[in-house]
């Protein structure tokens, strides 16, 4: 499995080679992530019918504050067990890369069957 890198511009916020991917949101476990002091904690909870109810944290990265731009489920359904202790980004706020060799290349988000390119600057370096 390839490494994987969460960054909100220069700064990196996760890292690790075990994630899971579901319904097109890459998992990456709760202590890829390397500063806890970015996460604060958020009101908004959302609910899916097969994973549970899902939590959120806002990101303070660079002095900016990212609403609601990390994800996770305390305690999911059954069915969604293997994410249990991981978090997702919100795509809009953190871009993901993903290790090929020497390099990190781009993980570009599909939306619909369309990419969404115009939110992320296209680079070879994470």
């Amino acid at each position: 499995m390839p490494r994987a890198q969460a960054k909100v511009g220069n700064h990196i916020i996760a890292e690790t080679d075990s994630w899971k991917t579901v319904e097109n949101n890459i998992y990456f476990p709760r202590t890829a992530i390397i500063d806890d002091s970015i996460l604060q904690d958020s009101d908004r909870s959302t609910f899916c019918p097969w994973k549970g109810y899902a939590s959120y944290w806002h990101l303070k990265v660079d002095g900016q504050t990212l609403e609601n731009a990390v994800w996770y489920y305390r305690e999911p359904y059954d069915a969604a067990a293997d994410i249990k202790d991981h978090v997702a980004f919100c795509k809009s706020f953190v871009v993901l890369w993903f290790a090929s060799g020497s390099e990190f290349l781009l993980y570009l988000t599909l939306y619909f069957g369309k990419t969404d390119s115009d939110k992320v600057e296209i680079s070879h370096e994470p």
